[in-house]
C-alpha cells in the first residue's frame, strides 16, 4: 500500500547521506594513509573502508558511540575534517531525522 512510500524514502534519504559522508571520509583517510606513515590512533579501525565509515557514521548519530571521539581521529589530519563531521552531524541530526 502507499503508506510504505514514506518508509521507504526516508529510509533511502538516511542511506544516500551516510553513503555520501562515508565515500568524502574514506576518501580523505585513504589519501592520508597513502602519504604518512604516522597515522592517529583509532583511523583505521574507525575509516579505514567504506563499510567502517558507514558504521562510524552511523554510530555518531545513534548514539552508539560518542561523536566527539570519533572526530578525534580526524581532525588529527586536518582541521577541515572536523567541519567534514560536523556538516555530517547537522545534516543528519536536524535535517534528515526531523524530515523523516
Amino acid at each position: 500500500p502507499k503508506i510504505w512510500h514514506p518508509l521507504f524514502w526516508g529510509v533511502g534519504l538516511l542511506l544516500a547521506v551516510v553513503y555520501l559522508f562515508a565515500v568524502c571520509i574514506s576518501t580523505i583517510v585513504m589519501d592520508h594513509t597513502e602519504t604518512n606513515q604516522d597515522l592517529p590512533s583509532r583511523l583505521l579501525e574507525l575509516y579505514g573502508s567504506m563499510g567502517k565509515a558507514q558504521s562510524t557514521l552511523f554510530m555518531a548519530v545513534s548514539g552508539g558511540e560518542d561523536w566527539g571521539e570519533l572526530v578525534k581521529p580526524l581532525e588529527a589530519i586536518s582541521a577541515w575534517n572536523q567541519w567534514l563531521f560536523l556538516i555530517f552531524m547537522i545534516i543528519f541530526v536536524l535535517g534528515v531525522l526531523n524530515t523523516v
